[in-house]
């Protein structure tokens, strides 16, 4: 039997008042699972998470995610440049903040169009926009100090908290603003008004690689394994499951529990599956199929199921 390691990523971080007031859609069977399960000591970034479940460790702070698409694509980095990844996002203005909404997925051709559009704008000094696949990576010369942060972390939140710091970090911030005005102006990104700079990490992973199957995977991380490659012994499978993208697709949150939640459940009923282990918002749940006895358990909705 094989086991499952699944990221549910891109559902917003809720108080309770504020779910409420939205009217969000309950996700009975994911809540009904993450409930009877064991909840495992927490992991904030679900992408450190799912490296360490194949093996591979980061230095503290930026992971090397930009860095690592760069090289999976044959982009061959030196070692004084400074490479990002630039994730087209939405974010959404209020009266007082501005929240990132959603990430927004480019298919590869708009991404390349994006990239060669960028570089006869900024004329490729001193940065370099390039099409990573459906990713897209921006190249620096020299080396910058920088600390910045994942998106798919921010899904919700205020971004005021979350810009890049270090001391360059004032520096990608103005560019940030810059590329929100270019984009404003132009129109070329489809649904995305900003592209968020991060993944700066200049430090190799650490470890021996031994990665389970790949299943609905985020480009980031599938760049990390094209570096890193070693299949684990036993059978498993990893699987980033982004709800924005879902959504994105005209999907609803009930869609979702069941093509997801659902089949999950029925695969730890038949026996599929030996166990299921789930991040979500922080947390990780640890599921096995005789959880669903624990049915004493209050359900608890999934704003409430984080760390």
């Amino acid at each position: 039997m094989a086991i499952l390691y699944a990221a549910l990523t891109g559902l917003p971080r809720l108080e309770r008042g504020e779910a409420e007031a939205a009217g969000l859609a309950r996700l009975p069977v994911l809540e009904g699972l993450l409930s009877r399960g064991s909840r495992l000591p927490p992991a904030p970034d679900w992408r450190r998470w799912v490296l360490g479940v194949a093996g591979l460790s980061a230095a503290a702070g930026d992971l090397p995610l930009g860095r690592l698409a760069a090289a999976a694509h044959g982009l061959a980095p030196a070692r004084e440049e400074t490479w990002l990844l630039a994730s087209p996002v939405r974010l959404r203005p209020g009266t007082t903040s501005v929240r990132l909404e959603r990430e927004v997925r480019l298919d590869a051709a708009g991404a390349g169009a994006l990239a060669a559009r960028f570089n006869a704008d900024w004329q490729g000094e001193p940065w370099t926009l390039a099409a990573a696949g459906t990713a897209l990576v921006l190249r620096h010369p020299q080396p910058l100090g920088l600390a910045t942060q994942d998106p798919a972390l921010l899904v919700g939140q205020d971004i005021g908290v979350a810009l890049p710091a270090g001391a360059d970090g004032p520096r990608l911030t103005r560019l940030m603003t810059e590329i929100q005005m270019w984009l404003h102006a132009n129109g070329i990104a489809g649904d995305a008004n900003a592209l968020w700079l991060w993944g700066a990490g200049r430090e190799a992973l650490r470890g021996t690689a031994a990665w389970p199957a790949l299943g609905d995977f985020d480009p980031p991380l599938a760049a990390a394994r094209a570096c890193h490659p070693g299949v684990a012994p036993a059978a498993g499978e990893i699987r980033a499951v982004s709800v924005a993208a879902w959504l994105a697709g005209g999907a609803d949150l009930a869609a979702l529990d069941a093509a997801f939640a659902a089949d999950l459940e029925a695969r730890l009923a038949r026996g599929d599956l030996a166990r299921a282990f789930v991040h979500h918002d922080g947390a990780v749940y640890a599921l096995r199929r005789r959880d669903r006895l624990r049915r004493w358990r209050r359900v608890r909705p999934w704003w409430e199921l984080g760390a």
